[in-house]
């Protein structure tokens, strides 16, 4: 894992009310519980990746593009106390009326948090600009100067207000991820031949594309390599397998186009943070649970 973070508690965030600013990469699954911020606000982007989280009784997929809030002292955390591999970045802020309100006037900040607070969705598609707000706070923490303060201010200013933004449009048009026609042919063959030996040249010809161009626009389309890509729908099919078939780790392995079994579990845990095996048992507990009672 990789990670660049600024927390208010340590005291190096650069402006009042700020309390984190960070950037992960999570290169296999972590452990991530329930938790809550006091009195404080998270927005998070998705670059890569994608990654399972609660809030309260309701699950959420955030994939790659996508903005995810949190509103203040709400219990969330990962599926199964897991953050999946991915690539995000996050900030957490306040607007407390008695605290710096992030430097707005009082009724500029009242209608901030009641616009925050109306929002009726909790994620949705985003434009990839809001990167570059949130790598300009982080380097303003990183080098800061003179500027450095109302730099963090107005780029925080303006992540925020372009969220509003994207969470606005996404009432009027699908927030559903729409690839290219090149890329929804190659997603289609992986799954019509997700058993088989896929290689990505194949792929690639199937997308009427070099692999090189196939693997950077695939990236660019679905924030995974294709390799990731297929893994992690294998994965999915894994699961329906374990749960609902007596299938041996080794027979769904072969099925599913790994070449052994290790990798297999080894790709499992990676994505999941539990061996298959681990999964099928806690699922058999699950279910039955749910009969007794």
């Amino acid at each position: 894992m990789r990670r660049i973070v600024f927390e208010a508690d340590k005291q190096e965030c650069l402006i009042p009310d700020m309390k984190m600013i960070g950037w992960s990469q999570f290169t296999s699954a972590n452990w991530l519980g329930a938790h809550s911020h006091a009195d404080t606000y998270e927005l998070c982007y998705i670059k890569r990746g994608s990654t399972h989280w609660w809030v309260g009784d309701e699950l959420f997929n955030i994939e790659p593009g996508e903005i995810f809030i949190t509103w203040p002292d709400e219990l969330h955390g990962g599926e199964n106390s897991i953050m999946h591999p991915c690539e995000l970045y996050w900030v957490q802020f306040s607007l407390k009326p008695e605290g710096g309100r992030l430097g707005l006037s009082p009724s500029a900040a009242k209608k901030l948090n009641q616009a925050l607070q109306a929002l009726p969705y909790r994620k949705c598609r985003a434009p990839e600009t809001m990167i570059d707000h949130y790598e300009r706070i982080l380097s303003a923490h990183k080098h800061p100067d003179f500027f450095a303060k109302a730099i963090v201010q107005s780029s925080l200013h303006i992540l925020i207000h372009e969220a509003l933004q994207a969470f606005e449009r996404s009432k009027d048009t699908s927030s559903k991820r729409v690839y290219s026609t090149r890329i929804q042919r190659a997603i289609h063959w992986f799954r019509k031949n997700i058993e088989e030996n896929i290689t990505i040249e194949e792929a690639a010809e199937h997308a009427g594309l070099k692999p090189s161009q196939f693997r950077n626009l695939f990236r660019k389309e679905t924030g995974f390599s294709p390799i990731e890509y297929l893994t992690r729908i294998r994965i999915e099919k894994a699961k329906q397998l374990l749960i609902d078939t007596e299938l041996s780790v080794t027979d769904v392995a072969f099925q599913l186009g790994f070449n052994t079994s290790q990798y297999f579990a080894t790709s499992f845990r990676r994505v999941t943070g539990q061996t298959p095996r681990a999964f099928r048992k806690v699922r058999q507990e699950q279910s039955m649970k749910k009969l007794s009672t």
